[in-house]
């Protein structure tokens, strides 16, 4: 087996407080990037147009281990402190909610 190779599932986008048809929810997912995934030092967030009123990564049981408001639309994290694992970052934007699964090695 080759340990570089790291299987990444995208979990699906559910906009809270959407009110217009899918293709907005189709737009604001296919702006938000979140890389590089799998990552060890720092995540960049950008989110096209939009600017995140609130960042959170948390760990599998809920736990808020980073949070912040950005105040651009590029955002980069720092995870160097997170040990090993699996994260969910949840992105909140003026469009909705966008959730993302990062991983952190070291």
């Amino acid at each position: 087996t080759n340990s570089d190779v790291v299987s990444i599932t995208v979990l699906p986008c559910r906009l809270a407080g959407n009110q217009n048809n899918q293709s907005e929810e189709d737009a604001s997912s296919e702006q938000i990037s979140v890389f590089p995934n799998p990552a060890s030092q720092v995540i960049q967030i950008t989110t096209g147009n939009y600017t995140a009123s609130k960042i959170e990564i948390t760990d599998l049981a809920g736990r808020v281990v980073v949070s912040t408001k950005p105040q651009s639309n590029k955002v980069e994290l720092n995870i160097a402190d997170l040990p090993e694992g699996v994260y969910l970052i949840r992105i909140e934007t003026l469009s909705g909610i966008e959730t993302r699964e990062i991983i952190v090695t070291h």
